[in-house]
């Protein structure tokens, strides 16, 4: 079949030398053992050195490849004409009706030793021009000047970490007036590379010269459209801005409200934060001020918008991970003492909650507690003195204050979770005072009783469910019952929907009540349930019949009427236990009569 085909076969292999000594023998077998094949050609790149040094023979990899073709390195100006060539097909040129203006051509001749200095392979040219590919499509416009995109991408290339800080807080390398012009008294001037000042001094001089332009990046006017796209500049809340050791935690907290109140802005900044954050992270301070600005930015944005370290900053790995990043000792003690703090001085919302609730039950599992920097021990005093102060402020002013929150942070007042179920066992004193807090004012329980029980991108599948910790605050059945009987139903008109629920819930034995292609299943809770409760009540019917037909003394008649009394029961759509239990008991009785069973 090979020696037939129109056509050789071509097996390419790239960056052969990549591989380890024990993988590069087994390729090299595997290339022997299919040799043999007609009409096959293996290619292999790879730097013969390197691959000798590690078969232990130099020679070794001659007995697989007949020839061999030496590719000699591309020197730097073969790498600098490269990017000259591409770029000139990448990028518009220059405007030739401004006589200051430079071409590529011109930029890269003009810097040419610093291009050299960064781009020095084949491999560095490409890369570089892949960085600045993106960003003509988003940011490049004419308005931008070509000799400072040009470098402002190649100090992207060369270090994206000390673009992005640029971005955020230029005045920790520039002084920041109508000009921005290198500063060496900056608090981060002394860490720069010579490469790195070469390439912010051509980018920022502190003299005028002939090439200053009105479009260069160092005129304020300017700058922020060599990061970012023109139509985002205005009226956008600026990392430096939250970052400034200026402004206090109130100052952030009223930054990020003004962000959120525009959601172009709060969206755009917590892409930001993301991008960005991490990377002012320079020092214990701003360090800090990164953690005040995640425990806040949460708090004011809930589940709008979430900064992926959210969950991430109560955990080890992110004091490790951060220090590794930054190079400083951000201690867990300080971050659990932080976290705490801001739990301690600040009303809660529900973005607040979201994120407790995402943390808070871990600290109960053995297996989980290690990876966390807040311990239940220091946090349940915590959780439970808001709920304390939360129920208080809830019964003083019931319709001024949020009862979903208020219950949300009852469930965070855990006392264990049993390590073979699961189950989570609220705190019995927060179980109490809840079911105060309920007995007292019970419009909002009531309201929120029944509920869908799981998620489901089916609207008629789904299961109804209540509550869930109703038996902690209530101490059983009969107590919620008592407190169900006592409700005027005028007063409260969901009761109807938590009463008629309670029966069809009994009859699953207190569990969740499943729901398969009856509708839609919000739509069933909305309607209180009214047709699921007639046909419990006609189960509770085919129950009394069965009762009566176990007494029958004509087995044909007995017989007869068991079978329809099973017919009956499952032609109804009710998926509850006691439906089965009639059905199994009426299924077993046929069988009995029909084997002859007494």
């Amino acid at each position: 079949m090979l020696v037939n085909l129109p056509k050789q076969v071509i097996y390419i292999f790239d960056d052969f030398d990549r591989l380890t000594r024990g993988e590069l023998i087994e390729v090299l077998k595997l290339i022997d053992g299919n040799a043999k094949f007609k009409n096959i050609i293996y290619i292999a790149a790879y730097d013969r050195e390197h691959v000798g040094k590690l078969l232990n023979n130099h020679n070794y990899i001659e007995k697989y490849f007949s020839i061999e073709i030496h590719v000699p390195w591309a020197t730097p100006e073969d790498a600098i004409n490269y990017v000259n060539s591409e770029l000139n097909l990448l990028i518009p040129q220059a405007n030739k009706q401004d006589k200051l203006a430079m071409s590529i051509s011109e930029v890269i001749g003009f810097h040419r030793k610093l291009f050299k200095r960064v781009v020095k392979t084949i491999r560095d040219a490409k890369r570089y021009i892949n960085t600045i590919k993106t960003d003509v499509l988003t940011i490049y416009t004419p308005d931008l000047d070509m000799e400072d995109f040009l470098l402002i991408e190649l100090l992207k290339y060369y270090n994206t970490s000390l673009y992005e800080k640029l971005f955020i807080a230029p005045e920790r390398y520039c002084l920041t007036s109508a000009y921005y012009t290198i500063n060496k008294s900056a608090p981060d001037y002394p860490t720069l590379s010579e490469v790195e000042l070469d390439l912010l001094d051509a980018m920022f001089p502190k003299e005028s010269t002939r090439r200053d332009r009105p479009n260069r990046i160092r005129k304020q006017g300017m700058f922020w459209k060599y990061f970012i796209r023109p139509e985002k500049k205005n009226d956008r809340v600026l990392l430096s801005d939250l970052f400034s050791s200026k402004i206090d935690e109130a100052q952030v907290h009223n930054l990020l409200e003004e962000a959120n109140s525009r959601a172009d802005d709060a969206k755009v900044l917590i892409g930001d934060i993301d991008q960005y954050g991490r990377k002012c992270i320079d020092n214990i301070d701003s360090f800090k001020r990164y953690v005040q600005i995640i425990l806040h930015a949460n708090s004011i944005m809930g589940d709008r918008y979430v900064i992926p370290d959210t969950w991430d900053i109560f955990r080890v790995m992110f004091c490790s991970s951060v220090n590794v990043q930054t190079k400083i000792r951000a201690t867990q003690d300080l971050l659990a003492m932080q976290i705490m703090q801001y739990y301690l001085n600040n009303r809660w919302t529900q973005g607040d909650v979201s994120v407790l609730s995402g943390v808070i039950p871990d600290l109960y599992y053995v297996s989980k507690v290690s990876e966390y920097v807040i311990k239940k021990e220091r946090m349940a005093p915590i959780i439970r003195a808001k709920f304390d102060q939360m129920s208080d402020e809830y019964v003083a002013n019931p319709e001024g204050n949020d009862f979903d929150l208020l219950i949300r942070v009852f469930y965070l007042c855990i006392d264990h979770i049993d390590p073979d179920t699961y189950k989570i066992y609220l705190d019995a004193d927060c179980c109490k005072k809840m079911k105060d807090v309920i007995e007292q004012a019970p419009a909002e329980y009531v309201e929120r009783f029944v509920r869908l029980g799981g998620q489901s991108t089916a609207a008629d599948m789904n299961y109804i469910a209540c509550e869930p910790f109703w038996k902690q605050i209530f101490g059983s059945a009969r107590e919620i019952e008592r407190f169900m009987g006592k409700l005027d139903p005028i007063l409260y008109p969901r009761l109807a929907r938590m009463r008629n629920f309670w029966r069809i819930y009994r009859a699953n034995y207190c569990e969740m009540v499943e729901f398969r292609h009856q509708g839609d299943v919000q739509e069933i809770i909305n309607a209180d349930l009214t047709e699921q409760v007639k046909q419990l009540e006609v189960l509770k019917k085919m129950d009394t019949r069965l009762y009566r037909a176990i007494k029958m003394e004509n087995r044909v008649e007995q017989k007869k009427e068991v079978t329809e009394i099973m017919n009956r029961v499952n032609q109804i759509p009710l998926d509850v236990k006691y439906k089965y239990r009639i059905y199994n008991g009426a299924k077993k009785i046929v069988y009995e009569l029909s084997v002859g069973v007494k």
